[in-house]
């Protein structure tokens, strides 16, 4: 997941060899008038699920990873997904995110068939890739309203939402596609309303070559960048870079099923400072 919780405008990062997802809110007290609004709303659908069985999804996820002094440090992440009928054929939605014991994101909406709305501090649109440090990262706004149409989605970043709901920071729009059982394409763009840069990316994963899965990620925004990866078994390896650097960072990952866990470890080998970012996940879904 990759939430953008800050409140420094920018347009996007090149090669921060930085360990994503760990923004924390820090929340003033409009923000914390917001955050009593969703819990609230998240109570409401606890209490109406208790009559209506609401459908509860989620995980528990702990990564052991090293941290910028060299130490090694442990990430809880617990995600939760509430979903329950309010009409005929629609369903309303709400979600929250913790990492670290705090609150990383949130958002409540509704589904109709192949249309949804959501509102809150969410992911963004943008494609990503295995790792994603070579490749272009355009931020969104915190705060943002996501439209979904079948398979295209589109995002309006709010600066300011608790006093301007018309200062619109960024717009994203993003379309997936699956073709067979394993391949997947996507297509993404972002603009940033104030610096008025366009970012543009797109990936494909699964895409099976003899006894291999193939996959590449490429964005531009200043500069061309790529992360492309070779898949079998839950072994990935991928290699990384942008125009001015071929490859920046190589690496590979394996993931696997023990007893109900999905268990993951990966190693990312930095060409440039030459080190060595080893990491292992285990995470429980229900």
């Amino acid at each position: 997941m990759r939430f953008y919780l800050h409140n420094e405008k920018k347009s996007y990062n090149y090669n921060t060899h930085k360990k994503k997802d760990c923004h924390k809110i820090v929340y003033n007290d409009e923000r914390k008038n917001m955050k009593n609004l969703f819990l609230t709303t998240v109570a409401v659908f606890g209490l109406t699920g208790a009559v209506y069985a609401a459908e509860v999804t989620g995980s528990v996820e702990l990564e052991f990873a090293q941290s910028s002094d060299s130490t090694y440090g442990m990430t809880p992440t617990l995600e939760l997904g509430f979903g329950t009928a309010i009409a005929d054929g629609v369903v309303g939605t709400a979600s929250i995110t913790m990492e670290d014991n705090v609150i990383s994101g949130y958002a409540i909406g509704t589904t109709f068939g192949k249309f949804g709305l959501s509102v809150g501090e969410q992911d963004d649109l943008f494609v990503g890739g295995y790792e994603g440090n070579t490749l272009a990262d355009p931020t969104s706004a915190d705060f943002s309203v996501i439209a979904t149409v079948g398979d295209a989605q589109f995002l309006v970043g709010l600066a300011n939402p608790e006093s301007d709901l018309g200062d619109v920071e960024n717009v994203q729009g993003a379309y997936t596609v699956a073709m067979g059982a394993k391949l997947a394409v996507s297509a993404s763009v972002d603009y940033n309303v104030d610096t008025e840069d366009y970012v543009l990316g797109a990936a494909f994963t699964g895409y099976p070559v003899g006894p291999v899965d193939l996959g590449a990620t490429v964005t531009y925004g200043d500069i061309f960048a790529y992360e492309a990866t070779v898949s079998k078994g839950g072994v990935t390896a991928f290699v990384g870079g942008d125009e001015n650097e071929f490859a920046q960072e190589v690496g590979v990952g394996y993931e696997t099923t023990v007893g109900g866990l999905t268990v993951g470890t990966k190693s990312v080998y930095n060409l440039d400072t030459d080190e060595l970012a080893p990491s292992l996940t285990v995470a429980m879904k229900f």
